[in-house]
């Protein structure tokens, strides 16, 4: 795993602060992409990423490398914030396994949406509270390991 993440994630960190990328704007960066990576909203990742990377003049090509390594969190956040508002706001369960979802939308994707519409719209509502927390703690866990690379990159 460490070799995975040393590849995947820290040698391209290393190269956009290389390139004059400060340590607070990376690990920014690095956290609202995680957070927005997080929303349970198939297809629309990449297209936040670059809303938000050109209104807050952040690094795009960081951002969707980062929505990109955490697809599998992407897909358990999808199930556990819509879980969570179904509890939340006493939403009926959902009454189809995840295969049946899946066969659902590959068989017919607009029934999917007038099926799933409402569930889905739950976890979004829950993914928007804590978006901005996950965010945070994010950046406060990032920065510290960023600033460490930095460092080791102006003693070499």
């Amino acid at each position: 795993m460490k070799e995975y993440l040393d590849k995947r994630l820290l040698t391209p960190l290393t190269q956009y602060l290389k390139q004059g990328l400060s340590p607070k704007k990376l690990a920014l960066t690095v956290a609202i992409a995680f957070s927005i990576g997080l929303i349970p909203l198939w297809g629309s990742v990449t297209a936040l990423c670059f809303i938000i990377a050109t209104v807050l003049r952040l690094n795009l090509p960081v951002m969707v490398l980062v929505t990109a390594l955490i697809t599998p969190l992407h897909i358990l956040s999808y199930v556990v914030f819509i879980q969570i508002g179904i509890v939340i706001f006493g939403a009926p369960a959902l009454s189809y396994s995840a295969d049946q979802v899946f066969t659902l939308i590959q068989e017919d994707f607009l029934v999917a949406i007038r099926e799933l519409w409402y569930i889905n719209l739950l976890g979004i509502i829950v993914w928007a509270v804590l978006s901005i927390p996950i965010a945070a703690a994010m950046y406060y866990i990032m920065l510290p390991i960023i600033k460490g690379i930095s460092n080791k990159l102006e003693y070499h």
